[in-house]
């Protein structure tokens, strides 16, 4: 394979909606208006992209609509970028927060590594 000189930002959403006031589902919760302003200037700061990856969520969507709008690209949402919910669950009643944390990190590490395989995927794939 040969080496590829790439960057790669990962973004997380802009300022959604409180939680707090949303009662449909969480995937459908979306950016508050000072996100949707705070994408586009997102956009701006970053400038002209190649790809486009987001969560499926809307608030991830949203948020690389303004750069993908301005790159003329589209957004490919995968799965693997889904946010992973910090609530506890029955398992985990018995570890400390500092643990729960060291957990969220290795899942966000380890769906952040299965993306770019999807991604690479992908790649080979079109050629």
């Amino acid at each position: 394979m040969p080496h590829v000189n790439a960057a790669l930002l990962f973004i997380p959403h802009t300022e959604s909606q409180p939680c707090s006031t949303w009662t449909g589902q969480e995937d459908e919760r979306p950016l508050h208006p000072r996100g949707l302003e705070q994408a586009v200037q997102l956009a701006t700061a970053i400038g002209p992209v190649d790809a486009v990856y987001s969560s499926p969520s809307r608030r991830c969507v949203q948020t690389v609509e303004p750069l993908a709008a301005a790159s003329a690209t589209p957004i490919v949402t995968l799965d693997e970028l889904r946010e992973a919910a910090l609530r506890p669950g029955g398992w985990d009643w018995w570890l400390d927060d500092a643990m729960r944390w060291a957990l969220h990190g290795a899942s966000v590490a380890s769906r952040v590594m299965t993306a770019l395989h999807s991604i690479q995927g992908r790649h080979e794939h079109e050629r």
